[in-house]
């Protein structure tokens, strides 16, 4: 896959992540007294993984796992997003989202994961995606409102009953709306493929603008 590399130069600023841990409709009725307790973000997200040592467990592994994999995710998802064939508002209506699992004994930290599925989805079609949670109408609300404009870059991953979504500003879009527009079509169609096998042998590694 052959892509621009993004580095730091590139980008104006890497916003802070966001942590969320949706219900399964069992979880609501099993526990409905405190259930909007156990489903919220932000430091009721802490308190959450303060008293569930499973849940704090797969939220560092996967800390770990993005840690190794941050800088990869941020290149694939512009390829992803496919700037030179878009809409000069794509970033504002449209992001990337992946579906990740745990690996049990995995080799390394950077196989500690691994790829289920990976789109670049509408905003108002991933509503459907928070709905079928179960999430709450302000928390969807709450989700669609935090709208970053045409400049920044959002990816949403979700692994398990959580989420974690990750934003960064591009410096000059120009750049990616001038790549070779056939060349640009090809990395969108195959970024799937592409990241989903890097991460499956836990190679991340970038050279020449090809991921390897």
């Amino acid at each position: 896959m052959s892509s621009a590399k993004s580095s730091s130069k590139d980008r104006d600023n890497d916003y802070p992540d966001r942590f969320v841990r949706y219900c399964s409709r069992a979880c609501q009725k099993a526990a409905w007294p405190t259930h909007k307790q156990r489903c919220h973000t932000g430091a009721d997200f802490q308190a959450l993984l303060d008293e569930d040592e499973e849940a704090k467990a797969i939220n560092r592994a996967f800390s770990q796992w993005l840690a190794c994999w941050r800088n990869t995710l941020h290149t694939v998802a512009i390829s992803a997003l496919n700037l030179a064939n878009s809409l000069p508002d794509k970033l504002a209506t449209h992001f990337v989202f992946l579906e990740m699992e745990r690996r049990p004994n995995p080799p390394s930290v950077l196989q500690s994961f691994r790829m289920l599925h990976g789109e670049v989805m509408s905003r108002d079609d991933f509503v459907e995606v928070l709905r079928k949670e179960d999430c709450t109408q302000d928390e969807i609300d709450d989700w669609r409102n935090d709208d970053r404009g045409d400049h920044t870059v959002h990816i949403a991953i979700k692994f398990g009953t959580f989420m974690r979504f990750l934003w960064f500003s591009l410096r000059g879009l120009g750049r990616w709306r001038n790549v070779d527009k056939a060349t640009a079509d090809k990395l969108a169609a195959n970024w799937v493929h592409a990241l989903m096998g890097s991460i499956e042998m836990g190679s991340h590694r970038i050279r020449n603008g090809n991921i390897i």
